[in-house]
């Protein structure tokens, strides 16, 4: 993120925190950990869940072109052990 595109990211931010991710990027969206900031730099990060791929395009391109992002799954590392297994067996 440039520096001249904070004022920007603020104002989506606030709108989404005032409508909810809910209303906002589909129903199926739910944030389970709220957008936190790392350190000095223009990172952060926030968790949030879908069953709808569709919910997570929507949010991620609300935030764009300010912001780019990163999406990646959070799984249970039983249930990949589990799967991994299964596939090479």
């Amino acid at each position: 993120m440039k520096p001249e595109d904070i004022p920007a990211v603020i104002e989506k931010f606030r709108n989404r925190s005032e409508k909810g991710s809910e209303n906002m990027f589909g129903k199926g969206l739910k944030t389970v950990l709220a957008p936190h900031h790392i350190g000095f730099e223009p990172k952060g990060f926030t968790i949030v869940e879908t069953d709808n791929p569709d919910d997570l395009a929507n949010y991620s391109m609300y935030y764009m072109p300010e912001l780019q992002m990163k999406i990646m799954p959070i799984h249970d590392s039983s249930k990949m052990v589990s799967s991994y297994l299964n596939y090479h067996k």
